[in-house]
Parts: structure tokens; C-alpha cells; sequence
């Protein structure tokens, strides 16, 4: 919807699986692990559960993780197509 800030994202996981969190957020949201990491320690990226290092830790199901956009002018255009899946 229009006037959004926050990309919240639940894990469903089925199956265990050796993909790390971190791995997973880069590939989905086409950005660099180092640019995660980066928005995690300014407190814009965050998980629920926030685990040291749950970035580094392999995906489980239940994991929240929450990307404060409300600084990026652009998010609709930017980041809309992969919230929403759709094509850019």
C-alpha cells in the first residue's frame, strides 16, 4: 500500500536446510551481505528472535525479520517489486 516503511518478512521452512539467513535476505533482496550487516547494526534490519549472530545462523521457520525503510525516498519503486514479487 502506498505510505509503507517497514518490509516485514515470516520464515516458513519445512524442511532443514544449510542456508543461512544472511544468504537467503541477499539473494531475495538483491543487496550485499555487507550491506545487511550494515542495516542490522543501525538497527534497520532486525529478527525476531534477535539472536547474536542470527544473521550468520542457518534459516528455521518462525524467524521475523523487519527492514526499516522509512529513509529511502524511493522504497515503492526500489523495493516494491520485491516485496511484492512483482516485475520491475
Amino acid at each position: 500500500t502506498a505510505g509503507w516503511a517497514r518490509l516485514e518478512i515470516e520464515l516458513a521452512v519445512p524442511l532443514p536446510v544449510g542456508i543461512r539467513l544472511d544468504r537467503l535476505l541477499a539473494s531475495g533482496l538483491e543487496m550485499s551481505r555487507t550491506r545487511l550487516q550494515a542495516l542490522h547494526e543501525k538497527g534497520l534490519l532486525r529478527a525476531h528472535p534477535d539472536r547474536a549472530g542470527l544473521l550468520r545462523r542457518r534459516i528455521r521457520t518462525g524467524v521475523e525479520v523487519m527492514v526499516d525503510l522509512s529513509a529511502v525516498p524511493d522504497r515503492e519503486l526500489s523495493w516494491g517489486p520485491l516485496a511484492t514479487g512483482s516485475p520491475r
